[in-house]
């Protein structure tokens, strides 16, 4: 029975925040901005600089913190270039354009695309890399982007 048993994370102590549905320490990414705290590299830290400063380790836990903060960053990169960089950059044709699949459910009326989802591409506060700029028309063409909401 593993289920929220009493566990530490071997080498630092730090105690168990959340478990997994198989009763697991959870170590998912909002464990992971917990032990890091809201902004780090502005002072607000986390769970794991209060553990640390318990310690008589306050610099530990500094460092901690600025380490998980930088995982999470690295994490979200990660995670743009896999969803919407790199299916991109394998579909274009030789003058350089992306064709999707579009579909229509003709039940809801909703269109919906693939290969690949155009979507599915971040608008607004999360296009931090202002991916949509990287979609442009031909001259003398327009790019209309249309949103349900």
């Amino acid at each position: 029975m593993l289920k929220k048993n009493q566990m530490v994370v071997r080498g630092m102590g730090i105690k168990i925040i959340d478990f997994t549905a198989s009763g697991l320490p959870a170590c998912d990414t909002p464990v992971i901005k917990q032990l890091a705290g809201s902004a780090p590299s502005k002072g607000k830290f986390g769970l794991a600089y209060e553990h640390f400063k318990a310690l008589g380790q306050e610099q530990t836990g500094i460092e901690m913190c600025l380490a998980l903060e930088n995982w999470c960053n690295f994490k979200s990169i990660e995670t743009l270039l896999q969803t919407y960089i790199s299916p991109l950059q394998e579909t274009p044709d030789s003058k350089g354009r992306i064709h999707c699949s579009m579909n229509l459910n003709t039940e809801t009326g909703r269109l919906s695309c693939r290969k690949p989802n155009l979507q599915n591409q971040p608008a607004g506060d999360k296009d931090v890399y202002k991916i949509r700029k990287a979609f442009v028309s031909e001259p003398g063409k327009k790019l209309i982007v249309a949103d349900y909401g």
